[in-house]
């Protein structure tokens, strides 16, 4: 009986993390602020050491490193890698798929630039898409989970959170357009308003 205990409270801790990152993620306007809060609830919710958040930039199709978790994320932000099956970011970013890679160091789509980069050894990763719909605005990472390794349940938490992602990043994009408009419309109501003197 304790050990099924056990595994009830581990899920509703697990399902009360993810309740307060959508509530976190909910409230956020501010791209930069969302993104903050994102990368504690990866840490939080997959227990990992560290979480990034790769950007589409769909000029160059290449994702690059908007957000990263420690002292190490400006130098990630050079880093760009091709949106092919040639990087674990890249290939979650193609097939639109969860991937889970507990033996970073053996599988040939890890990216090693990163851990020079960084001096830091990924050891495990766990990388999801975020999409809106068809549109996919980049991946969130969960790297080197600190107990274990990463399994099936942390993917469907990390998937879960990377909806509400997606939902915060398109409310921020609304915002913005919605801002733009206005100022927009306030620059053409002027104009009008001098062009009638």
């Amino acid at each position: 009986m304790t050990m099924n205990n056990n595994a009830d409270n581990d899920k509703i801790t697990s399902l009360s993390r993810l309740m307060h990152a959508s509530h976190e993620l909910a409230r956020s306007t501010d791209l930069d602020e969302l993104l903050n809060k994102a990368m504690l609830s990866v840490i939080d919710v997959t227990d990992s050491e560290m979480g990034s958040f790769l950007l589409v930039d769909e000029d160059t199709n290449e994702l690059y490193f908007r957000k990263a978790t420690g002292t190490y994320g400006e130098l990630l932000q050079t880093i760009r890698l091709p949106i092919t099956d040639s990087s674990v970011a890249g290939w979650c970013a193609v097939h639109r798929e969860v991937l889970i890679v507990n033996d970073a160091m053996s599988d040939p789509r890890h990216y090693k630039g990163v851990d020079q980069v960084t001096s830091i050894t990924t050891r495990s990763l766990l990388c999801v898409p975020v999409l809106w719909g068809d549109r996919l605005f980049g991946v969130l990472e969960a790297i080197n989970r600190k107990s274990g390794q990463y399994s099936q349940t942390d993917a469907e938490h990390l998937s879960m959170l990377a909806t509400q992602v997606a939902v915060a990043l398109n409310n921020v994009r609304v915002v913005d357009q919605l801002q733009n408009f206005f100022a927009h419309m306030v620059d053409v109501i002027i104009t009008a308003l001098e062009d009638r003197k």
